[in-house]
């Protein structure tokens, strides 16, 4: 057991569940890695737990550690690592370890450009991707995406959320963007509502949006691998997992980005 799963261990004996499912989760639950930023005062410091699964328990896990947010998991671990924020990732051991070998390899070939948080940085952009690449092939989501492509006319929309620093939110609707905005809030569990930062008016809606999408996330040379600057995120808020924020830029620059596709 390595020490950061020692750490998650020794906290899930503080709280109140069963030694079965105590041991049931730790079982499935094949490494854990504890990233810490911020700075040293308790507000500012933040840590992300990221639990390392096969795929085949990655459900499993992701619902266990849900329950465990009602024991006060949050708290412990603010408590353990003197941390005032603490968020949760389970990643798939699969997925990890390419993400891994594509660092690995990215390192040896930038490591006289690139400081210790660029590459940190790389690193979170790369798994990002790889985890859209696997959407992009769910049936359910192809079924959403043809019904998308049927809209013919609508609004582009960027949102910016008070408790999402720096960070916005790009999408489309066929009409109604206030009342998105205001769903948004209950979606992603937000104490802060999202504010309408700008919205355009545009032919195809859902194309408009791919090809932003498409020019803000890193691109493949001809041997398959990534490069340039990636603004596209992942979000996991609420147990859900949101593609479409963006961050790593000013609001002017992805304003400024989304005219370009805007179709009059």
């Amino acid at each position: 057991m390595n020490d950061h799963k020692k750490i998650f261990s020794d906290i899930l004996e503080e709280l109140n569940i069963s030694d079965l499912t105590k041991s049931s989760l730790l079982e499935k639950i094949d490494q854990v890695n504890i990233e810490t930023y911020g700075e040293y005062s308790y507000s500012d410091r933040g840590c992300v737990v990221k639990c390392i699964v096969e795929e085949k328990w990655k459900e499993d896990v992701e619902s266990e550690i849900k329950k465990l947010k009602r024991k006060k998991i949050i708290s412990a671990f603010k408590k353990k690592l003197i941390s005032g924020t603490v968020k949760f990732e389970i990643i798939g051991k699969e997925t990890y370890e390419l993400t891994l070998i594509k660092v690995k390899k990215f390192k040896k070939n930038n490591k006289d450009f690139l400081d210790e948080y660029q590459l940190k940085d790389r690193e979170e952009r790369l798994l990002d991707q790889i985890d859209m690449e696997k959407l992009a092939t769910n049936p359910d989501w192809q079924e959403k995406i043809e019904k998308n492509k049927k809209i013919k006319e609508g609004y582009i929309y960027i949102l910016s959320n008070l408790a999402l620093p720096r960070i916005y939110k790009i999408g489309f609707v066929k009409d109604d963007y206030v009342a998105r905005a205001k769903s948004l809030k209950s979606e992603t569990g937000l104490d802060r509502n999202f504010v309408i930062e700008n919205v355009w008016f545009t032919k195809n809606p859902y194309e408009v949006e791919q090809k932003i999408f498409s020019s803000l996330q890193m691109q493949k040379n001809e041997e398959g691998e990534y490069y340039g600057k990636s603004y596209r995120s992942i979000k996991e808020l609420n147990g859900k997992a949101f593609i479409e924020f963006v961050d790593g830029a000013s609001l002017k620059f992805f304003c400024e980005r989304i005219e370009e596709f805007i179709q009059e």
